[in-house]
């Protein structure tokens, strides 16, 4: 049995809103939803904040073999201990965890924030490749002044040393399934895409909404792909169109 951590943070009082499960991305761990979190319970909803098994504080796993649908299945593990549908909120890796997850059925809503584009094939010449992939690999660094962070344009100081908090050893075989492509086909529940205008290396064409399976879109032309998680500029004008959002959804 997989354990999972899960930061759970809940309004003072009940209101009636379903839980809302957030879903990081690759190399990453619950940290990166810290802004997000403490709004959304301060707009009364129950949140559970997510470390993927292998990452952070969800304990000892031999990542070489985790896959995409893997994560998949730890969501719905947490989703199962509601009453009631969950809400589900996933960024980059994370974002297309959430998409897969909600396709599946048993969400009220789902927000992918710059998810992997829909695909309409899979490509089966991309070979499944197993091992471990490092923050450096990336392009991350854990120690040292986060300022120099490239990949982190729009972030404070602040903000960057939390991102640099959450990073953490990812799957090679996650990034072979996502290089071949998975297929979502039908969107039982509402859908949100977020999208990043600042990316060099996630494309915003084909989008989820343009395909018709998100039913709606925001696009933060002036956010790289931290920024929609950590900059507290963007989610300032971010975050209560979301929040508005799931109000009219949910």
């Amino acid at each position: 049995m997989t354990m999972l951590s899960v930061a759970v943070k809940l309004p003072s009082e009940p209101t009636g809103k379903p839980p809302v499960i957030f879903v990081h991305g690759a190399g990453t761990s619950a940290p990166v939803w810290t802004y997000w979190q403490a709004a959304f319970v301060e707009a009364g909803w129950p949140t559970y904040n997510l470390d993927l098994r292998g990452h952070r504080q969800s304990g000892t796993v031999y990542l070489t073999q985790v896959g995409i649908f893997d994560y998949v299945d730890d969501v719905n593990a947490v989703a199962r201990q509601f009453g009631v549908p969950p809400v589900v909120i996933g960024w980059s890796m994370g974002g297309h965890i959430a998409v897969i997850a909600a396709s599946r059925g048993g969400y009220s809503a789902c927000v992918a924030i710059d998810p992997d584009p829909p695909v309409d094939r899979v490509d089966e010449s991309v070979e499944m490749e197993y091992g471990l992939q490092t923050p450096e690999d990336i392009g991350y660094t854990l120690d040292g002044d986060p300022r120099l962070l490239p990949h982190m344009p729009d972030l404070t100081t602040e903000e960057r040393r939390i991102a640099q908090s959450s990073l953490c050893d990812e799957s090679l075989l996650m990034r072979s399934q996502r290089m071949r492509g998975i297929l979502i086909e039908r969107m039982p529940c509402p859908m949100l895409e977020i999208i990043g205008g600042l990316n060099d290396y996630y494309p915003t064409e084909p989008s989820y909404h343009g395909v018709g399976l998100a039913g709606d879109q925001v696009y933060v032309a002036d956010s790289s792909h931290w920024g929609l998680v950590l900059s507290r500029r963007v989610l300032a004008m971010l975050l209560p169109q979301v929040l508005t959002w799931l109000d009219n959804n949910v």
